[in-house]
């Protein structure tokens, strides 16, 4: 008659097959963090290439001085923010170099790849003082009466539209544009230089009104 102790032993077969799926459960353990451990290193991989990129772009453009130096950045990082911001500081520093047709050219390549942008109002603005310079008065005047009262660059605008008038030679209509100026941001500097155009723009009417022209 079998003890008690006999019963209770597995048998050798059972014992074996235990082992194999305690093996086979070992392994896929085994194999499942030597998967997370790589997805992490592949992920950190990537993290410090991303962030020695970000340093890379930002000292790159935080240097750049000269024209040149920003077409640099422009092209060699096309899809980073940077590259939006050197355009428009590209256009800025064209403009003030008198480079009015080339600096266009540049508004408008941010407006075509940034059209969402925060600073697009600038770049728009960058574009129409462009068109003023090369003396494209209407077409200017057409952009500048465009631009949203909610814009941060309207009262620009609006000094825009009275200087095109002006050089049109429509001195009156500038009038009631300088006017909105001073009731849009009454005691600024703004105002007190609309003030200033205004009175010069109606002494300029009243001229040519005795002029009979």
């Amino acid at each position: 008659m079998a003890t008690n102790s006999q019963k209770t032993l597995p048998p050798v077969e059972d014992e074996e097959v235990s082992l194999d799926k305690l093996k086979s459960s070992a392994q896929w353990v085994l194999l499942a963090v030597a998967l997370a451990l790589l997805s992490f290193s592949i992920f950190q991989w990537f993290q410090s290439r991303k962030e020695g990129l970000r340093q890379e772009v930002y000292m790159d453009y935080s240097t750049a001085y000269t024209p040149d130096a920003l077409r640099q950045v422009i092209e060699a990082y096309p899809d980073q923010p940077e590259a939006a911001l050197a355009r428009l500081q590209l256009g800025n520093m064209l403009a003030q170099d008198g480079e009015h047709e080339e600096a266009m050219q540049v508004f408008e390549g941010f407006l075509a790849k940034s059209p969402r942008h925060p600073l697009a109002g600038r770049a728009v603005l960058g574009r129409l003082m462009a068109l003023e310079e090369l003396g494209k008065l209407e077409e200017a005047l057409a952009g500048f009466k465009e631009v949203s009262p909610d814009s941060l660059v309207y009262p620009q605008a609006l000094f825009g539209q009275a200087r095109a008038l002006e050089k049109l030679g429509r001195h009156a209509e500038a009038i009631p544009v300088y006017e909105t100026i001073e009731e849009l941001v009454p005691n600024s500097v703004w105002a007190y230089q609309a003030e200033r155009y205004r009175e010069l723009a109606a002494l300029d009417a009243r001229l040519k009104s005795e002029d009979g022209e």
